[in-house]
């Protein structure tokens, strides 16, 4: 806790004439330190010997320990500029104790040094302590001592006076932890009025999704859109044969499908298709079509977001806004009412700007890792980016940090926190008051239904596929599915419906790199089943690379260069295996 010490200057002299002087804290960036300037700016002494005489007045400085009271003074201070020749100081004991019942040390140097260059001089007064150094003090070091006599030798503040002190000296930090005890009652009590979800219906496993599309399944699950549900939308419009996409030297291409295949997409899988494609016959994912790409993936968002906000779910914003008032208003006092208040207001904006920019840094530095450690063709190439990504971003994670610590500096550990975690809360309950309304609560109950349906039958019904293009019949129509519930079918190992379809796939296919243009296109090309293979068999992926890795691969290329890429499109289906020569093989969504 923060501990203020009273101070005032009461005399400035000069060869016992009045000296002009003022105190200045502004100097200090780091600490609550008053500093006194003596004499003119405009003035030049002439070069001579002169004295001057420093009275002041401070307050605060004893110490209470259970038997015993100590002074503990920093008799010089630490950060004179130049050296000191000699320092004597003279404590004058309280009435009735004499020096013979005291025990007296002190130290010199810089700031913890032990040493002891320092000795009593002589004083007459039973009563009068004086020491003195017995070396010169260099720059920045500084004369402390330390006296204890028996406890009841000075009154001693009461419990109120203690508390009343302790108040009065972290006023701001109770400012800022009210603020922050205000901000999160306003935020509970929205929650509690408009953020809590409508009670999930009875889950009976069923074998269609509700009349929703994947993608929008994914922003209403999610309450928000994501890359995935652009995965989604364009696996889901390759499944239906309305495009096709081709993968060639590493990039992907969207060629327009089968005429008359449109009019069974969904309205958000239409909307972004025609906006993809605007009349030719392809487009290549890659940063050279960046504007196109950026202006369709907006266009698809905006599509999303106008039929599921305040029709299936809502966002609440307004109820964040009281919180976010209080929250402004805390800030505010605390810096004003806080030390330096022009560094520390200076500090707090400088750190909001500066942590997005850190944030995104170290975010591309996970992924840039995430993906070489996917391996690949392009290893040793994406070993070295994310290294180089990672040295990039260090000195900005350190100025961060300096920031930081300069912020809890100057106002202090618990202003300083209050204010991180003012942040925090903003953006927790900007996301938690987020609601489904009974018909997106309907729907999200249809969607669990769907998902338990998709965990525990699917498998066996793919086991069960009297031939091989039943078996990716059902393979083309649930992918998308599976795509657009990823994090909680595809991203968890104990609930993969495609799991046990993997050792179907093992057993029977074998992977390819290209992805061709076929009647079954989407983002992974696999061959036919082992009866129509002529080449040996191979193994095959692990079901969570086949169901998450490839599709996932057009939605990294999407969201590379739209210049985001997010989710789990980072990696690329680069285990695949080319087809010997001769081979029968067809390619599938």
């Amino acid at each position: 806790m923060r501990k203020v010490h009273g101070f005032a200057v009461l005399r400035v002299a000069r060869d016992g004439r009045p000296e002009p002087y003022h105190l200045d804290s502004s100097g200090d960036l780091s600490r609550d330190v008053k500093r006194v300037y003596i004499g003119q700016a405009n003035q030049q002494l002439d070069e001579g010997r002169y004295t001057y005489t420093f009275a002041y007045e401070t307050s605060g400085w004893l110490l209470h320990h259970d038997l015993r009271d100590e002074l503990y003074w920093n008799v010089t201070g630490n950060d004179w500029e130049f050296p000191i020749d000699q320092v004597s100081v003279r404590v004058v004991l309280p009435a009735g104790y004499s020096r013979d019942a005291l025990e007296i040390d002190a130290w010199t140097g810089r700031k913890g040094s032990k040493a002891r260059n320092w000795k009593l001089g002589n004083i007459t007064s039973r009563q009068e302590i004086h020491l003195e150094t017995t070396t010169p003090l260099a720059r920045r070091e500084g004369f402390t001592i330390g006296i204890l006599w028996p406890a009841d030798a000075v009154q001693r503040p009461s419990v109120e006076e203690t508390r009343e002190a302790l108040l009065r000296d972290n006023f701001p930090s109770v400012v800022a932890l009210l603020g922050l005890l205000g901000s999160l009652v306003v935020y509970l009590a929205a929650w509690a009025k408009v953020g809590k979800d409508p009670e999930p219906g009875m889950v009976v496993p069923r074998t269609s999704p509700p009349d929703l599309s994947p993608a929008a399944a994914r922003y209403l699950r999610r309450m928000g859109y994501d890359h995935n549900c652009l995965a989604a939308a364009l696996v889901s419009s390759a499944s239906k044969e309305a495009v096709h996409l081709e993968q060639r030297n590493g990039e992907f291409t969207v060629w327009r499908g089968s005429v008359g295949a449109g009019a069974v997409l969904e309205e958000d899988e239409r909307a972004l298709v025609d906006s993809l494609l605007q009349g030719k016959d392809s487009i290549t994912l890659n940063r050279s079509n960046r504007s196109k790409i950026r202006k369709s993936v907006q266009s698809f968002r905006a599509h999303l977001k106008e039929r599921m906000v305040g029709k299936l779910f809502l966002n609440n914003r307004a109820w964040v806004l009281p919180g976010l008032v209080i929250s402004l208003a805390s800030v505010v006092v605390t810096l004003y009412l806080g030390q330096h208040m022009e560094v520390s207001a200076f500090m707090v904006v400088w750190l909001t700007g500066w942590s997005f920019g850190v944030i995104m840094l170290v975010r591309e530095a996970w992924r840039a890792w995430k993906s070489a450690r996917s391996g690949g063709a392009y290893r040793p190439l994406k070993i070295f980016a994310a290294v180089f990504i990672s040295v990039f971003a260090l000195p900005f994670v350190a100025g961060e940090a300096l920031g930081f610590w300069l912020l809890v500096a100057n106002s202090g550990i618990w202003v300083a926190g209050a204010l991180v975690a003012h942040l925090v809360l903003a953006v927790v309950f900007w996301k938690l008051l987020q609601a489904p309304t009974a018909a997106g609560r309907a729907l999200l109950d249809e969607l669990d239904a769907y998902e338990a349906w998709l965990r525990g039958t699917l498998p066996s019904r793919v086991l069960q596929a009297p031939s091989s293009d039943q078996m990716w019949e059902l393979f083309d129509q649930h992918l998308p599915w599976g795509i657009a519930m990823a994090s909680r079918v595809i991203g968890r190992r104990s609930s993969q419906p495609f799991s046990t379809l993997a050792k179907v796939l093992r057993a029977a296919c074998t992977p390819t790199r290209a992805i061709g243009r076929g009647t079954r296109q989407a983002t992974l090309s696999i061959s036919a089943t082992a009866s129509r293979v002529r080449s040996p068999r191979r193994p095959l992926a692990p079901a969570r690379q086949v169901v998450a890795e490839a599709p996932a691969a057009v939605e990294g290329v999407v969201a590379a260069a739209v210049g985001n890429s997010q989710g789990v499109g980072t990696r690329r289906a680069e285990h695949s295996i080319d087809t010997p020569k001769g081979s029968d093989t067809r390619s599938i969504a």
